[in-house]
């Protein structure tokens, strides 16, 4: 059996401090990205969601064009690159235009008693800039000066009128932002969770006091959590692609994309496509039986103790049903790569890697009848040249029961629940 290095006592017990680094960092980013993304959810989305809703109870009253136009806003950006830094000028447009009505409606060619009033809004996101110029030329040309046309007026207030009281096209944008708002959140969230789960473990690894009542293990990852994690992946990476995919058909065509344009859209539904299988996978894999994990006492090196199992769910889908333990060693570092050739050598980026390697593995059951799958006890001893749970800030060294089981025509049963190793008491 092949051991890790491991630290002295009082070295291991200094340096067991929770992880926080990249969970830090992690959470950190979700709440960055919750922020940002909340905010053009909440202007692309949700203020002209409210508007539109508001105008239900307007009324539709005949409106007559005065001016149109498609108005047009300079930005100017700064690059840099290796062959040095410049100016970018961008422009964006929107449509422009100014109509007069009548409130209460009246006939505006013949003349109404009823007061006049002019207004500016086309719909509920005017203050919105695109780059789509084309769409804006024809909208423009369409809403000639002189053309006739219905608006919507505020029955409560005749000055508010809008020329398109739905919601914008651009609105419906608004969702990919907002479901990248909702990744971001659950992100924050699934980073408390660890750092509360890491933190007691590490206080169950410090703690020499046996427990010699027996106590039920939990299962490393919830199978919900898996099935929300990877169901918000596959919403955000498809929602992105879509975007994009939607972004090269709406856009007018200039000749034929280039090859990695249509590589890249390939590319992206393929992962999309993958994304979406694993999400049912896990979905169906919701309904495959639970294994109850019960120790006698707690675990420590060159002590005995039971194992019992107990099935809830109907193991007789399943033809095979495997326990194993399962130690597993864990070291987080830092690689740094350059990028570039020569003299141009000279950036440097910095990789986070975590590699996990299997150092014990022990068979403990290995049934095959139904009915014996319902319950058990088995006995388990861990050698005493073997070693303890060890966590660190980059180091960690973890015991894991693994649960197998085999689902023919279906996703298979695979669950690991993490216990602790306390090391052979001293005398």
């Amino acid at each position: 059996m092949n051991l890790p290095k491991i630290l002295p006592r009082s070295e291991s017990l200094a340096n067991r401090a929770p992880a926080k680094n990249g969970q830090v960092v992690l959470m950190l980013f979700g709440l960055i990205s919750f922020v940002v993304t909340s905010v053009l959810a909440v202007a692309i989305l949700v203020v002209p969601l409210i508007r539109v809703l508001n105008a239900q109870g307007w009324v539709k009253t005949p409106c007559t064009i005065i001016e149109s136009r498609m108005g047009e806003k300079e930005s100017r950006e700064r690059r840099s690159s290796r062959h040095g830094s410049g100016e970018v000028r961008r422009w964006s447009y929107r449509v422009e235009v100014r109509f007069a009505y009548h409130f209460p409606p009246g006939n505006l060619e013949n003349g109404s008693p009823a007061r006049r009033y002019e207004s500016t809004r086309y719909d509920f996101a005017d203050w919105i800039w695109t780059n789509r110029k084309d769409a804006k030329v024809v909208e423009a040309a369409r809403l000639a000066p002189g053309t006739l046309t219905t608006c919507h007026v505020n029955p409560n207030q005749p000055a508010e009128a809008v020329l398109h009281s739905g919601l914008p096209n651009l609105s419906y944008f608004g969702f990919i932002p907002l479901i990248f708002s909702l990744a971001s959140f659950a992100l924050i969230i699934a980073g408390f969770r660890r750092m509360h789960r890491q933190r007691q473990e590490i206080a169950q690894s410090i703690t020499d006091e046996d427990q010699t009542s027996p106590r039920e293990l939990l299962p490393a990852q919830r199978r919900v959590s898996t099935l929300i994690t990877i169901g918000l992946l596959a919403l955000c990476w498809n929602s992105l692609s879509g975007a994009v995919l939607m972004a090269y058909l709406l856009e007018p065509s200039k000749g034929e994309l280039p090859v990695y344009a249509v590589l890249f859209v390939l590319g992206s539904l393929i992962v999309g496509l993958v994304l979406v299988g694993a999400f049912f996978h896990s979905l169906l894999a919701l309904s495959n039986p639970r294994v109850r994990l019960l120790v006698s006492r707690t675990a420590r090196l060159g002590e005995a103790f039971d194992l019992e199992w107990e099935c809830i769910g109907n193991p007789s889908r399943m033809t095979l049903l495997r326990l194993t333990l399962e130690g597993r060693e864990s070291a987080t570092y830092t690689r740094s790569t350059s990028r570039g050739i020569g003299e141009d050598r000279v950036r440097v980026r910095k990789t986070t890697i975590t590699e996990t390697h299997v150092f014990a593995r022990t068979e403990l059951a290995t049934i095959e009848d139904p009915t014996e799958m319902l319950s058990g006890k088995t006995r388990v001893v861990l050698p005493l040249t073997t070693v303890p749970t060890f966590i660190a800030s980059y180091n960690k060294l973890e015991w894991v029961l693994c649960v197998r089981g085999t689902i023919p025509r279906w996703p298979d049963l695979s669950d690991d629940y993490p216990i602790t190793v306390l090391p052979r008491k001293t005398p």
